[in-house]
C-alpha cells in the first residue's frame, strides 16, 4: 500500500512538468522594503540604536508604537504562463519592520529593556506580468492586506501599561484592499529559470495611502 502511494506521488511529481509544457512556474523573491506607515506621521528619533518613545502630553501617555521603516520582504508565487509575454500569478508576500525600545520611567516604576516591537504586513496577491522584451517585465496586481501591529502605551498619570497587537483577526480588524505595480529586470534566463531584481510599490485603497515599496532579487523556476 505504501509502495503504491509513493509510486503514484512519484509519477505525478515527474509528470507535471511534461504535462504542463513549461506553462507553470514558481517565483521566489526576497530583499528589503521601506514602509511608509510605521513612523505614524512623526519624526523617527533613534539614540544608541533604540527608538525614542513618543510623549503624548495631552493624555500623559508614553507611546512605543514606531518602527524602523526599513525592513525585510519575502514572497512566493505560483504562475501560469498564458503565452510568451503574459503570466498570471497568485501568491503571498510578507514585509516585517521592527522597533527596538529601551525605557525606564520615573521612579523606575516601569522598565522595558531591549524590547522589539514588530509591524508585519501579510499580502495575499493576484497579479499580471507582461514582458516588454527578454530583459524587462512590468507587473500589476491587487492584494488583500492583513497587518499585525504591536504597540505599548504607558500612562504615568493613571499608572497603567497597555500592550496591544492589532491584527485582521481580532477586534481591531486590520484588513485592507489595495493595488500595486512594478518592474522586473532579468539578468539571466534559460529554459529552467529566470533570475533578476524587482521593485514594486503598494497603494492601499481603504486608507488612500502608499503602504510600502520594495527592492528584491528573485528566481523564477520554470516547471
Amino acid at each position: 500500500m505504501n509502495f503504491n502511494i509513493l509510486t503514484f506521488l512519484f509519477l505525478i511529481f515527474f509528470s507535471i512538468p511534461l504535462y504542463a509544457q513549461k506553462k507553470w512556474n514558481i517565483k521566489i523573491n526576497g530583499g528589503t522594503q521601506y514602509n511608509f506607515f510605521v513612523k505614524y506621521g512623526r519624526p523617527l528619533k533613534i539614540k544608541n540604536g533604540y527608538i525614542q518613545p513618543y510623549y503624548e502630553n495631552e493624555f500623559g501617555e508614553i507611546q512605543l508604537i514606531q518602527k524602523n521603516p526599513l525592513g525585510t520582504h519575502l514572497g512566493i508565487h505560483l504562475g501560469y504562463k498564458k503565452n510568451e509575454k503574459n503570466i498570471f500569478y497568485f501568491g503571498y508576500e510578507q514585509s516585517v519592520n521592527k522597533g527596538v525600545y529601551n525605557l525606564i520611567t520615573q521612579n523606575n516604576s516601569k522598565i522595558i529593556q531591549d524590547f522589539s516591537l514588530r509591524h508585519i504586513d501579510n499580502f495575499f496577491e493576484i497579479l499580471f506580468s507582461h514582458s516588454l522584451n527578454n530583459k524587462l517585465n512590468v507587473t500589476f496586481g491587487w492584494y488583500y492586506l492583513n497587518s499585525v501591529q504591536q504597540e505599548i502605551i504607558i500612562s504615568e498619570y493613571y499608572g497603567f501599561i497597555n500592550l496591544m497587537e492589532r491584527t485582521g483577526f481580532n477586534k481591531f480588524n486590520n484588513s485592507y484592499i489595495g493595488t500595486f505595480g512594478g518592474i522586473n529586470l532579468i539578468f539571466k534566463t534559460n529554459k529552467y529559470f529566470d533570475w533578476g531584481i524587482a521593485s514594486n510599490i503598494y497603494f492601499t485603497i481603504d486608507t488612500k495611502e502608499f503602504e510600502t515599496i520594495n527592492f528584491t532579487t528573485f528566481i523564477n523556476l520554470k516547471l
